[in-house]
């Protein structure tokens, strides 16, 4: 229940767009802390804040697609896109 009351309130606060909690609402679904586990939803929230510019989000999307994990596909195209992201 607790974790419910988390990821609700995380989830609110990434409505707004606060780049913090839509990085948390990404990691999330990946790992199912609060809500079921959904990948798709997982990298949906990293990827709107790595493209609001925050880097954390963006490497992990490179790490994900790079090593293929929490149920996202290994892509290395996807995974350099990310990692250049967050490099430049």
């Amino acid at each position: 229940l607790a974790q419910m009351n988390i990821f609700k309130l995380t989830y609110d606060m990434a409505s707004t767009g606060q780049l913090a909690a839509m990085h948390n609402v990404g990691t999330y679904y990946l790992r199912g802390y609060g809500v079921q586990p959904n990948a798709d939803e997982g990298v949906r929230w990293l990827s709107m804040a790595a493209e609001k510019g925050l880097k954390d989000s963006a490497r992990l999307l490179h790490q994900l697609y790079e090593r293929g994990a929490y149920g996202v596909q290994r892509d290395e195209k996807k995974a350099l896109f990310w990692k250049n992201k967050y490099e430049n």
